[in-house]
């Protein structure tokens, strides 16, 4: 059957030449970009950009799906299926099937978990690893009471744990 296509072509050849776009004008003139951007190295292939100005001028990265269909998003190299730079919130449940990875971008810098109230503005509790050399560090459990947070539990490299307050132990 015939199928109905609309298909924008950048005639435009030149090295670094912006891809096909889509411009959104909106209330007082703001605007919004989806583009098609080829990738000058390659004949073939490209990525599909969202881009939003917030001053008419000046593009904000937003959502990029890659040519191997990773998505990223408030960051233009995306090497993840999913790549976030900036804060993400779910107001659902996150299921995770395998394992979770936190990672930094600073060599020894500490690496949290941390428990918010219903608020999400105070910390009720913390996991914290921090980094003492390459290949070992320790960890450390918290929690807040009455407004004053204290570690409540480290356990070291070694696998000794040390408690900060009595343990009660009931058999």
């Amino acid at each position: 059957g015939v199928q109905n296509q609309l298909i924008l072509e950048n005639l435009n050849t030149a090295a670094g030449a912006d891809g096909n776009s889509i411009y959104f004008k909106g209330y007082q003139g703001s605007l919004a970009k989806i583009s098609a951007v080829g990738i000058p190295t390659q004949q073939v292939g490209g990525y599909l950009q969202l881009q939003s100005y917030s001053d008419n001028t000046t593009a904000n990265i937003g959502l990029i799906i890659n040519q191997n269909g990773n998505v990223s998003i408030n960051n233009t190299n995306n090497s993840y299926q999913l790549d976030v730079n900036g804060t993400g919130r779910f107001s659902g449940n996150v299921i995770l099937a395998n394992q979770i990875l936190v990672d930094s971008l600073f060599s020894g810098a500490e690496k949290n978990i941390k428990f918010y109230d219903s608020t999400n503005t105070n910390i009720n509790a913390k996991i914290t690893y921090d980094q003492i050399s390459s290949n070992s560090g320790q960890l450390f459990f918290g929690t807040n009471n009455a407004g004053t947070f204290a570690t409540r539990l480290t356990i070291a490299s070694t696998g000794a744990a040390t408690f900060s307050s009595s343990v009660t132990s009931t058999l």
